[in-house]
């Protein structure tokens, strides 16, 4: 029977009084009384019956799988009558066994040495004992040939293969290091949380986890494109190198899509604790890479959590657990584990292989967008999928509720749901009366790229308190025929509340320049940094204001909000008005809650930093916008700097005024060729783009500070400053009020 021909738990769980027979016929079963199941069967209400002969045909199942997988792992010892190991000290084929180094499903494991030229290596032996099953000794030839035409990285190399005559072995690459069992064993031995029961796994393990599940699914990819199904992936058959990655080996179960005809149908190959639910019942038709996925998200589940998702008193218990689907939430266990990778784990574990990553590649590949910092591809399961899970989960305390039962699991399973939607941010958006019932889409950014990567409807206006996960969000609020409102936040721990303004699309884009999407080349390849600069970066068309925002645009906007009676945030040096004379310089000495009001009031939003560097360096990569020479462009800073006359400052820093000129008043050499103005000098302009900066695994995120960019007129004093200037200036905490950062407007060409 196919997972997909099986009825589901909740269906014969719905009735408590099937499951009470159910409980009855297992008692049964577990006596050695075991009724025959059609009579059991017909002496029961004719509405249960097909239920309660599902339910029994899985119970069943489980028992005759016990069977099999305890007969599949009984192993003859191949020691001597006194427990001796005759093999040690000996020497085949010119490597003499050294020490043991462990034992396997197909064999036993020896540190060897080369005779003639001191070589090191690993070789696995099937014992004489074997030899009399022809089943054990084709499979480790098959072992052996299996894994000798893999070649990866992540998988242990075989050198040499001796398959004929009265003993087997193959000699392998010795990984100098531990195997991941050991580790997590060890990790263990910490004292446990008083709240969890488990021991806290170090932040810096979580991180590793990921990457050694990456390199794992990446050798699992490749076994796969060899037509292979290892079957038996678990920690005790990965091994991690002394500079961390891992390495896959025993291919001693190992299914050859080509060739399995000394499977049986109905054998259960596999570790009990390790295995997926189509192992668990047999046949090997439907196991395939999918299979082994979920083998690595139990091995990832262990690794982050120090505990294995499915487990049990018996191994029948434990194989009933791995065909429920049932494991307890990763971040209940270790509540520092991110939320994308455990929901990458639970996308690896889905009891239903088609609702799994369909191949170890794209697990990977998912893997590698969160030690990237990039948004994952997958998604955390429908309700209607965690509601069955969490109805299996709870089957027992459900048995002998007969009246109302159903409203009583649904009552659990709102509460439930609401807790867990309690404990993420809230997002609230007011607007006005006749944008009332438009609807909000919530876009998750990728800050690797200031791009959408995902997008769904979020409700509709007013929004109160609704919740999401963390991460870049862009909250889109289009009225067809007038224009739409784009409002960008780093969505964290705390709740977010923000207005939508809906501004005609022709007033909000006045006095901005178009700009075509494609590629262009990001930061510069005289940088010195290969790993956040001179990358090929892609953005989509959009606006970008010719001239920064000036102080009388935002006197403006406090006038306009003063009227309306709207709070908003604004500078606690600004009293109650500002001197005239500053109306036409640049705003600045803003905290990011200040300005951003004023941003979308406009009908805008602040660009990208890619957005702005394409805006300021154009297409083809030139070092500055007026070229590649920077001495003429500093000479004219210098000239510009000098020349600056100290401006009216009773409420402002004088410093900063000194250093800033009108917005429409830029000289030639700081035009861009497309008209914009001041890109470089006059005022370092914020962008809505989180800071990326390099760590010791790449570039990670910065969630608590923007990028800004530009540079100030007086920051321009050298190649080096004037080249920072385009790339990156400095990234300002999010709550800090930055004396020369001022705003350029921007915008989507597109909702």
């Amino acid at each position: 029977m196919t997972d997909a021909e099986r009825p589901s738990s909740s269906a014969h769980s719905a009735d408590p009084r099937v499951e009470a027979l159910l409980v009855e016929f297992g008692r049964l079963v577990d006596a050695g009384q075991e009724p025959e199941l059609e009579r059991f069967v017909a002496a029961q209400l004719a509405e249960l019956r097909d239920a309660l002969r599902a339910g029994c045909r899985e119970l069943l199942e489980v028992r005759d799988a016990v069977r099999r997988m305890q007969a599949a792992e009984a192993q003859p010892a191949g020691l001597a009558a006194d427990g001796s190991d005759p093999l040690l000290g000996k020497e085949l084929g010119g490597w003499l066994l050294v020490a043991p180094i462990g034992e396997g499903g197909m064999g036993r494991v020896y540190r060897a040495r080369h005779v003639a030229t001191a070589r090191e290596v690993a070789i696995k032996v099937l014992p004489r004992g074997h030899a009399i099953s022809p089943s054990r000794l084709e499979r480790f030839k098959r072992e052996a040939a299996g894994a000798q035409r893999l070649h990866h990285p992540g998988i242990v190399e075989i050198f040499e293969t001796h398959l004929e005559g009265d003993l087997c072995w193959y000699a392998m690459e010795l990984v100098a290091g531990t195997s991941l069992g050991d580790r997590i064993r060890a990790l263990r031995q910490q004292p446990s949380d008083q709240a969890t029961g488990v021991p806290r796994v170090p932040p810096a393990w979580i991180r590793e986890s990921a990457e050694i599940a990456a390199g794992v699914a990446e050798a699992l990819d490749h076994v796969h494109a060899q037509g292979l199904v290892h079957r038996d992936v678990k920690p005790d058959n990965v091994l991690v190198d002394r500079a961390g990655a891992p390495k896959l080996l025993d291919f001693g179960l190992a299914l050859d899509r080509g060739n399995d005809s000394i499977t049986r149908t109905h054998d259960v190959v596999g570790t009990a604790r390790y295995m997926s639910p189509e192992q668990v019942r047999g046949g090997h038709d439907a196991v395939d890479a999918r299979s082994d996925v979920f083998a690595l998200g139990i091995v990832l589940y262990e690794m982050l959590t120090l505990r294995r998702p499915f487990d049990g008193a018996t191994p029948e218990k434990v194989l009933d657990a791995i065909l429920q689907g049932i494991a307890a939430p990763i971040r209940k266990l270790q509540p520092e584990v991110p939320r994308d990778l455990e929901t990458i784990c639970f996308k690896a574990l889905e009891r239903r292989p088609e609702h799994r990553y369909p191949t170890a590649a794209a697990m990977a590949a998912d893997l590698r967008r969160f030690l990237q910092f990039v948004a994952i591809e997958a998604s955390p399961p429908p309700l209607a999928r965690r509601a069955a899970t969490w109805v299996r989960l709870r089957r027992e305390r459900l048995i002998g509720v007969a009246v109302g039962a159903a409203a009583l699991t649904a009552w659990f399973l709102w509460r439930e749901h609401r807790a867990a939607l309690d404990r993420l941010p809230k997002v609230s958006i007011a607007c006005d009366e006749h944008d009332r019932g438009l609807e909000v889409v919530a876009k998750r950014i990728d800050p690797m790229t200031g791009r959408p990567v995902e997008s769904r409807p979020f409700g509709e206006l007013p929004l109160e308190e609704e919740p999401i996960e963390p991460g870049l969000w862009r909250f889109v609020v289009e009225k067809p025929g007038v224009g739409f409102a784009e409002m960008t936040r780093i969505v964290s721990t705390e709740d977010v509340a923000m207005r939508a303004w809906i501004v005609p699309t022709a007033k909000a884009r006045a006095g901005m320049n178009r700009f075509e999407g494609g590629k262009f080349i990001f930061g510069a390849q005289w940088s010195g940094d290969p790993a956040y600069f001179d990358a090929d970066q892609e953005v989509d068309a959009f606006w970008i204001a010719a001239q920064e925002t000036s102080v009388g645009a935002f006197e403006e906007y406090l006038a306009a909000m003063d009227r309306a009676g709207i709070a908003v945030a604004r500078p606690g040096w600004w009293g109650e008005g500002i001197d005239p004379a500053l109306r036409r310089l640049p705003m600045t000495s803003l905290t990011y809650e200040e300005l951003i009001g004023f941003v979308e009031w406009s009908g805008a939003r602040l660009a990208t930093e890619f957005e702005w560097e394409r805006a300021a360096r154009g297409v083809d990569g030139r070092r500055y916008p007026q070229g590649e020479d920077a001495a003429p462009i500093l000479a004219r800073f210098a000239e510009l700097a000098a020349g600056m006359a100290a401006g009216p400052a009773d409420r402002v820093d004088d410093q900063r005024f000194r250093a800033l000129v009108p917005v429409d008043d830029c000289p030639d050499f700081l035009r861009t060729p497309d008209g914009l103005f001041h890109m470089l000098g006059n005022a370092t302009e914020w962008t809505e783009s989180p800071f990326l900066e390099v760590g010791p695994r790449g570039l990670e995120v910065s969630w608590g500070n923007l990028t800004t960019k530009g540079g100030s007129t007086l920051r321009m004093r050298d190649p080096e400053t004037l080249k920072n200037g385009l790339t990156i200036t400095y990234s300002p905490l999010i709550r800090s009020r930055i004396g020369e950062a001022g705003i350029r407007l921007a915008k989507s060409d597109v909702p």
